[in-house]
């Protein structure tokens, strides 16, 4: 095989323009406004109560780390594994409560943050309940849906985000965080390589509006 027969010559076929997805075919739905509208759904008290439901059960979720294989070096890494878990400055069950709003918006991206375990120096980037000097996780930090904007390669693979907070010292600086510093999950790919993945409140939207304006 040359080596031009590995070379990727497709698309996703996403639609995608300016890092914004525009898959959603209702208008007042596309790009950034449907984010308006999860976080009006979400007061809801039917949706408040399933997702309140869907977040408490995940939260009490036991995860364990185990080894690839029954050998030393296997058991010290799961060992290291769950001990990064432990030292973070965030639990794991806050960690799972950043990551379950995918299921309001569809998808979730959390900036891997690390740092120098160098027991308790009271500085960020090492401080920790370890002093083994090896590097671990500080935080899964959420990125908010509503503050970032897609990076793609000409075949629709996913590079990254470009995160814009107005809330940021200073204001409305665009910062961008490459596709190995995040973790990215998402209820689904939707067939195309989709990064914002599909909510599911989307079904329910019409019901929902209609409801509204019943109620109104």
């Amino acid at each position: 095989m040359a080596l031009s027969d590995m070379k990727e010559l497709g698309s996703s076929g996403l639609n995608r323009q300016g890092g914004i997805v525009y898959e959603e075919y209702l208008r007042e739905l596309q790009g950034n406004r449907w984010f308006s509208v999860v976080r009006e759904m979400q007061d809801h008290p039917i949706v408040a109560a399933m997702l309140y439901l869907v977040e408490m059960q995940i939260r009490q979720v036991v995860w364990s780390v185990k080894p690839a294989n029954e050998s030393k070096t296997a058991t010290k890494w799961a060992e290291f594994t769950e001990s990064c878990f432990g030292d973070m400055s965030f639990t794991r069950a806050d960690t799972m409560s950043d990551i379950v709003t995918m299921f309001s918006y569809g998808h979730a991206a959390l900036e891997l943050i690390y740092k120098l375990r160098g027991g308790q120096t009271g500085t960020a980037s090492t401080d920790s309940r370890y002093d083994d000097g090896l590097i671990g996780w500080r935080q899964w930090a959420n990125r908010p849906q509503d503050t970032i904007i897609w990076e793609f390669d000409e075949h629709g693979g996913i590079q990254g985000i470009i995160q814009n907070d107005p809330y940021s010292i200073p204001s409305y600086r665009d910062v961008p965080i490459p596709i190995d510093k995040l973790l990215l999950f998402r209820t689904t790919t939707g067939g195309k390589n989709d990064p914002t993945g599909r909510s599911v409140l989307r079904p329910a939207y019409s019901s929902w509006y209609m409801a509204q304006n019943l109620a109104r």
